[in-house]
């Protein structure tokens, strides 16, 4: 993830932002592990950004609230 000027956020910037820990930043950017959707509501919104359907896929578990970010791990976001 990048800033307005091109430079890439650390995981500590991030985590401040978002008030996540940088653990859970970590695996939520890896697109590889489930978070619950709270946590990626709370991600979203520190960048202002509305999360979408289309932006995550539910978990098909027993975890009714667990889901997964759908996005490749080289997406770039602007904000």
């Amino acid at each position: 993830m990048h800033n307005e000027f091109g430079q890439r956020f650390t995981y500590e910037q991030l985590s401040e932002r978002s008030l996540l820990d940088m653990r859970t930043v970590s695996r939520l950017l890896s697109c590889e592990v489930k978070v619950d959707k709270n946590t990626l509501e709370t991600f979203f919104r520190a960048f202002n950004l509305s999360l979408e359907a289309d932006d995550y896929i539910v978990s098909q578990d027993d975890g009714a609230n667990e889901v997964k970010p759908d996005a490749p791990a080289h997406t770039i976001l602007m904000v």
